[in-house]
């Protein structure tokens, strides 16, 4: 008896901006699939698709997708190893986010779908799918549909290399904490010594509750103290106005993989806060500069803090820095070194505190 092929299928819904002149994509069913060749992208949009209900299950996905208004792809890869769906440029209409659906079967008899995953997002942001198990030579279908009735305009590419964010979680023993001064909100995460590796870079991503896409607003390498060893806490000041914000954690590998290790919603309210004393950092660096700032007690050589934050010069200029916690621990020295990561040059000074 002859075998039927089984293919995988991607169901991947995308909310987008439609406009009311684009016609109908001609991939609008599955028999008139685009193919997507490797690292060339292609332009679509979900306006009047329509489902081909013979060819999915919504029983099979729960409340992960509710189909409206889908298309189809297929690719092919000549080598096996490591490729990526890129979605990017999109313009939402009701900014719903995306799901992800990866499914095993053959095509349109649902009765062998096997679901691998499904991966629900809310935000604009371009970003990646991985695919790490590919068979060499063998044909994989993409359905994109609008999500939750939503209208779709956006590009995508199969390509070897990733663009945008991951849509995966990476499951990591991390440990963060957050506190604020006044407009300051200072970000704290403490890392376990197994994912301690040379070549890692953390970066820390923010969106306001009423922005569609997430912003880089500090990129921190793996740091080591002076005597070598792996320094596995982290801290990055973000300059932020009342309300609710949404941060994500990424790490950066030697490999070039991007993965979410952290995620988080943070609302800041407007407090008044209580007087406290603080010391003055005047520092002079050009926009942009990646800068740590690492704080000893300048008696025992202990590390107390180590602060990262990429270098703004209308708030970083005069930096302030709360010093009630240490002068309360008796600690009457420090010892403040300042790390240019991009130009790689140190600066270094001592500051007496007054005890009371």
């Amino acid at each position: 008896m002859k075998k039927k092929q089984v293919s995988l299928i991607f169901f991947i819904a995308v909310s987008v901006l439609p406009v009311s002149s684009v016609a109908q994509v001609s991939n609008d069913q599955i028999e008139n699939r685009l193919e997507l060749k490797l690292n060339q992208s292609v332009p679509s949009n979900t306006t009047d698709c329509t489902v081909q209900w013979n060819c999915v299950d919504e029983r099979l996905t729960g409340k992960c997708i509710e189909y409206h208004n889908d298309q189809w792809f297929f690719f092919q890869v000549e080598n096996i190893g490591n490729y990526y769906i890129n979605i990017y440029n999109q313009k939402c209409k009701d900014l719903l986010g995306i799901q992800l659906v990866v499914i095993d079967g053959i095509p349109c008899e649902t009765n062998s779908y096997e679901i691998l995953d499904c991966v629900s997002l809310e935000t604009q942001n371009d970003f990646f799918i991985e695919l790490s198990t590919l068979k060499q030579d063998h044909t994989y279908l993409l359905n994109v549909d609008g999500y939750l009735k939503d209208f779709c305009g956006f590009e995508i590419e199969l390509s070897d290399s990733p663009r945008g964010i991951p849509v995966k979680d990476f499951d990591v023993d991390l440990k963060v904490s957050t506190s604020r001064l006044n407009e300051l909100h200072s970000i704290e995460w403490e890392i376990s010594e197994s994912i301690a590796s040379d070549g890692l870079t953390f970066s820390l991503l923010r969106r306001a509750e009423k922005e569609t896409k997430f912003k880089n607003i500090g990129r921190v390498p793996l740091q080591k103290n002076s005597r070598g060893e792996t320094q596995l806490k982290y801290t990055n000041i973000d300059t932020v106005e009342y309300g609710k914000y949404y941060y994500k954690i990424l790490l950066n590998t030697i490999n070039d993989e991007i993965l979410t290790i952290y995620e988080f919603a943070e609302h800041i309210d407007n407090i008044p806060t209580k007087s406290r004393n603080f010391i003055t950092l005047n520092l002079d660096y050009e926009q942009g500069d990646s800068l740590s700032l690492l704080i000893f007690n300048a008696y025992t050589d202990s590390l107390i803090d180590t602060i990262n934050f990429n270098y703004d010069q209308n708030v970083h200029n005069k930096m302030r820095y709360d010093v009630d916690p240490l002068i309360r621990k008796g600690i009457e020295r420090l010892w403040i070194e300042v790390v240019n990561h991009k130009k790689k040059t140190e600066k270094s000074f001592l500051v007496q505190l007054e005890l009371k």
